[in-house]
């Protein structure tokens, strides 16, 4: 191949005028977490149970992600189905009994 292309950090811009097969040959850095997916060009932020999120100037990053219908529970904590966000940061009552 005539030309690498750096799987960490790519430009939206850049990442866009990929031909397809530029985009197929993205090869996963490492293997991630149940409910997370390998992105090679994914958004800088993840939103969280919170659904916080932060503005990131149109970089990509090669990372892993929580699947569709997933959010981290919390920055930096497992992903978890987005309809068990309000249970999740709730106290179970069986532990006041």
């Amino acid at each position: 191949f005539a030309e690498e292309i750096e799987a960490d950090i790519l430009d939206d811009a850049a990442y866009d005028d990929l031909p397809e097969s530029e985009e197929q040959r993205c090869v996963p850095l490492k293997t991630c977490p149940e409910n997370e997916e390998y992105l090679c060009c994914g958004p800088c932020y993840q939103l969280t149970c919170d659904d916080s999120a932060i503005n990131c100037g149109g970089r990509c990053f090669a990372e892993c992600y929580c699947a569709k219908g997933f959010v981290r529970q919390y920055p930096g904590g497992p992903c978890i189905p987005k309809l068990f966000c309000n249970s999740a940061l709730l106290p179970i009552l069986a532990d006041y009994e």
